[in-house]
């Protein structure tokens, strides 16, 4: 069996990073991520970052390269994360799924808690700024 593969969205304007609060009755609950979520049959893994972020968050993005791919331990076979790095639609993202939205600086980043492929997400966006 293989990995389940989920998208997360690196997401910039104006070269601030979007970061998302999980809720806390959610697992990580509490953490800040890269929003995103579940690939569904027939989507592209772009397909599934624009829907994800439309339904958790009223926002559109337009999903550009692949940034990094993380592998979260868990059950089973754990659990692919493709990052893809985006640039922000129009409107304020809001925060329909998650407690809190943040624009963060890349420096800013690590001030912030995030379960590990995240944090090591983070981290890279901290260390580089090469967004």
């Amino acid at each position: 069996m293989k990995p389940l593969a989920v998208v997360a969205g690196i997401v910039v304007q104006q070269g601030r990073v979007l970061i998302a609060r999980r809720p806390m009755h959610k697992e990580s609950g509490g953490l800040w991520e890269f929003p995103g979520g579940k690939i569904e049959q027939g989507e592209t893994p772009q397909q599934a970052l624009e829907r994800e972020l439309r339904e958790e968050m009223d926002f559109s993005v337009c999903v550009g390269p692949i940034w990094d791919a993380r592998i979260r331990s868990g059950e089973g076979d754990g659990v692919l994360i493709l990052f893809y790095r985006c640039e922000a639609g129009c409107k304020e993202p809001k925060a329909l799924e998650h407690s809190e939205l943040k624009w963060v600086l890349p420096c800013e980043i690590l001030d912030y808690d995030f379960p590990p492929a995240d944090r090591a997400v983070a981290e890279r966006i901290a260390r580089d700024e090469t967004l």
